[in-house]
């Protein structure tokens, strides 16, 4: 029996469900849209299961658990907040009533943490049977990371007007992610179509001693993180639509990535995610007697983007690389105002070179060149430049081209072939 329909496109919420669903004891099964809001977002109550304040007994939740701060030693290290602020990893946290940070222990974070030890080829293999523990661990993640900034002051000269960082956020988007990240609490299963664009693949970068990296872009529910030789790339609520429509220049990429290249390439996925014309929608389905719950996804026949806009790729990337500015050099100059200038033609990259060929990681900040306005040739004999942007044909039926996607990113895979000039990727659909 169909209880809840969540309809988000662009910033218009339909059909949202109008009433929080509970089971026979009272749990929340699914939180209205409402509540969601007040309740999770705007209010104080346990993100997981929705409990008051003072209700249960609250503990403090690391936003990045504390065995990857332990395993990276990231304590005393800091994140970029998305006012250029900085936070301490370790006491980076959110409330979280007992019950539920013990549960979150147990049943993700253990488990993930065992997952995401090893190598990139045990981590790529075992990712294939536990794919939906992956996704539902970044979509818990990404939630974490964006309830944190509703406790965080967006400018912190009082003598300005004072706003918390998070008071720009349109929170129904993240109903579903949500629903995501709690589906450990709620049993809820996720069916296909659910799991968003999301692709593993190795990191080896000389230019950095640092294991770990945080990228997420907000409006485009998009995460880039590097976890010691692992690096992966999601769009949280696509239906795997962005893997395919990029399917082309990921197909290039021939060897391990350094960190500035693994979030060039979430900011090219940030950028087929907001150039998807027609976007999936997600609901939820629960049995009438409320001891069935799924989580579901329906998606257009077609699959079809907007032309590849440089203007709106090249804010993708500032922003993803804003807090690196300064440590990259474009075309042989420096300088954080010319290099973000640089950024922001989006005719930039530090994945492909001049041919379209990829280009291994250095050891040194990583150089580019930008694309001539005028004649389309490179500016520079550098040869670090990729032509005009575009998305693969993707006019057959989605779900076709996401299968055919997989199998081609799998069959790479399960042929073992990794090299200094070879990599296999796990694309899950």
């Amino acid at each position: 029996m169909l209880f809840g329909i969540e309809l988000i496109k662009g910033h218009k919420v339909e059909n949202v469900p109008a009433k929080t669903i509970r089971d026979s004891e009272g749990k929340i099964l699914l939180f209205s849209c409402s509540q969601f809001v007040e309740d999770i977002c705007q209010g104080s109550c346990c993100f997981i299961c929705g409990a008051a304040s003072g209700s249960n007994k609250f503990n403090n939740e690391h936003v990045f658990p504390r065995w990857l701060l332990e395993r990276y030693n990231l304590f005393n290290k800091t994140v970029t907040l998305p006012n250029g602020q900085k936070h301490r990893y370790g006491t980076y946290i959110i409330p979280c009533c007992q019950d539920c940070n013990s549960l979150l222990g147990s049943s993700i974070e253990v488990p993930v943490s065992q997952l995401l030890k090893g190598t990139y080829s045990e981590i790529a293999q075992a990712v294939k049977e536990y794919q939906d523990l992956l996704f539902t661990w970044l979509c818990l993640l990404f939630v974490k990371v964006h309830l944190k900034d509703k406790l965080l002051r967006a400018n912190l000269d009082h003598r300005e007007e004072q706003y918390m960082i998070a008071d720009t956020y349109f929170w129904p988007e993240l109903h579903h992610i949500h629903a995501v990240a709690r589906s450990i609490y709620t049993g809820a299963t996720l069916t296909n179509g659910v799991i968003g664009s999301l692709i593993i693949l190795p990191i080896d970068d000389p230019s950095t001693s640092e294991l770990f990296d945080w990228m997420d872009l907000t409006n485009q529910q998009t995460i880039a993180v590097r976890i010691g030789e692992v690096g992966i790339v999601a769009v949280l609520r696509n239906a795997s639509a962005c893997v395919v429509g990029i399917r082309d220049f990921v197909s290039r990429i021939r060897g391990p990535l350094g960190t500035t290249q693994l979030r060039e390439l979430g900011a090219r996925m940030a950028a087929a995610n907001a150039d998807l014309i027609t976007k999936p929608s997600f609901g939820t389905v629960i049995s009438k007697e409320l001891d069935k719950f799924q989580l579901w996804a329906k998606y257009s026949d077609e699959l079809d983007f907007s032309p590849f806009n440089h203007e709106k790729y090249g804010q993708l990337l500032a922003h993803s690389l804003s807090d690196r500015l300064e440590h990259l050099s474009i075309n042989g100059e420096c300088g954080t105002e010319r290099v973000k200038a640089m950024l922001l033609t989006g005719k930039v990259s530090f994945i492909l070179d001049a041919n379209g060929n990829f280009r291994p990681p250095a050891n040194n900040p990583v150089r580019t060149v930008q694309q001539s306005e005028s004649t389309g040739e490179s500016c520079s004999n550098k040869g670090m430049v990729v032509g005009s942007g575009y998305y693969a044909n993707c006019s057959n039926n989605l779900l076709e081209a996401i299968q055919r996607s997989s199998k081609l990113f799998d069959s790479v895979m399960d042929s073992g072939a990794m090299n200094q000039n070879e990599v296999s990727f796990s694309a899950v659909a």
